[in-house]
């Protein structure tokens, strides 16, 4: 799980990041802190649209992928 959160707060891979926040909500015992963190996370760019739109989806399908 270290790893998980190393790799989340490196922030150079977005598309990964969003994708494992999705992952770590699915298998959260807390889901309240982790939706916060992606709200969060998806938020840094609120000056553009796409951007946001595709951070979200990322995190959408991440979540539906539950192992």
């Amino acid at each position: 799980m270290d790893y998980l959160n190393n790799l989340l707060a490196t922030g150079h891979m977005p598309i990964v990041a969003a994708f494992l926040l999705g992952l770590l909500t699915a298998i959260s015992p807390c889901p309240l802190a982790t939706n916060i963190t992606a709200i969060g996370y998806i938020s840094k760019g609120i000056g553009n649209k796409h951007k946001v739109f595709v951070r979200s989806e990322e995190r959408r399908v991440g979540k539906e992928c539950r192992l």
